[in-house]
């Protein structure tokens, strides 16, 4: 493995299995609004971000509002009884754990909200392993936009060059 000072990792699919979670939620969603939401367009869009996705997943001609009550209704199924259903994926705990000790500084870049991504790091017990978090809510420019990789090496307090 190359050394590197740092690694910056997306949450969603890579330190936190939710994607059994989210196909989920916006199937909740679906039937909270009256719509029927293919599984497998959902799968195709995990890791876009919500308002992108519900796009996708309801069409591109709806009012703005239409798309905040289905952001409201996707983020209540999300969020209901959600340590129940959170999964980590084998190896990833110990997978920080081991470049941590090298003192090798972690951060994590997310399309996911601080608030919710917090939550599910704290009941797999992977909260205090990030230095730092760049989320929608952070001022820094969004995944999958032109790159948050620089933003988040300054604030680790390296050149991006020294991140993995």
């Amino acid at each position: 493995m190359k050394d590197y000072d740092a690694y910056l990792f997306d949450a969603d699919g890579t330190i936190i299995d939710t994607r059994d979670m989210i196909i989920a939620a916006y199937a909740a969603m679906g039937e909270t609004l009256g719509v029927a939401v293919d599984r497998d367009v959902i799968r195709s869009t995990i890791g876009l971000p919500v308002m992108r996705q519900l796009r996708e997943l309801l069409g591109h001609g709806h009012a703005e509002e239409y798309y905040e009550k289905a952001r409201e209704a996707y983020n209540d199924s999300l969020m209901e009884g959600y340590d129940a259903r959170l999964k980590a994926f084998p190896g990833v705990a110990e997978g920080l754990r081991e470049l941590q000790a090298l003192g090798t500084r972690l951060a994590g870049v997310t399309s996911r909200r601080r608030g919710s991504l917090e939550k599910f790091l704290n009941a797999l017990g992977r909260a205090g392993r990030f230095a730092h978090v760049v989320t929608p809510d952070s001022p820094a420019r969004r995944k999958p936009g032109p790159g948050p990789e620089p933003f988040d090496a300054e604030q680790l307090c390296l050149h991006a060059a020294r991140c993995g």
